[in-house]
């Protein structure tokens, strides 16, 4: 469903929608508003979230990316938040700069985190790398998986 500002999360009878999406590239923004994608790209490049007085939510858990490239999102946060969901085995390479904001990776059972042997993963040249670069002011940024 199209509002005027961009996608709404709710339909007619007021259920949650989340948008499912092929594209290669992500472009959402939440002004005061939610935005949620689950992104089945198998060719994902990267994109940009921005979230003031907001929230965005993209899933990349059923995203692949072409072997050798790196996508990278770009985010921007002001009083908002921006949660990125990942597979277990990429590698986040946050470049987020907080600016009276919070950028955290709250992913569970990661190689060299509590809980997780360093020999399950794979080697880190075989990995999916994403970078997350961008600010967050007075808001905040979540990796979660």
């Amino acid at each position: 469903i199209q509002g005027r500002y961009g996608a709404r999360n709710w339909d007619a009878d007021g259920r949650r929608v989340t948008r499912t999406e092929t594209t290669d590239t992500v472009h959402r923004a939440a002004i005061m508003g939610q935005t949620m994608n689950v992104s089945q790209s198998t060719q994902f490049h990267g994109g940009d979230l921005t979230a003031v007085m907001g929230q965005c939510d993209l899933d990349l858990t059923h995203a692949a990316v072409t072997p050798g490239e790196t996508p990278v999102i770009n985010v921007v946060v002001l009083m908002g938040q921006v949660t990125v969901r990942v597979p277990e085995d990429w590698i986040v390479d946050d470049r987020a700069v907080p600016a009276m904001g919070g950028v955290r990776d709250a992913r569970m059972g990661q190689p060299g985190s509590q809980g997780a042997a360093a020999s399950d993963a794979p080697a880190a040249a075989e990995r999916t790398h994403i970078i997350l670069r961008g600010v967050v002011t007075m808001g905040e940024l979540i990796v979660k998986n």
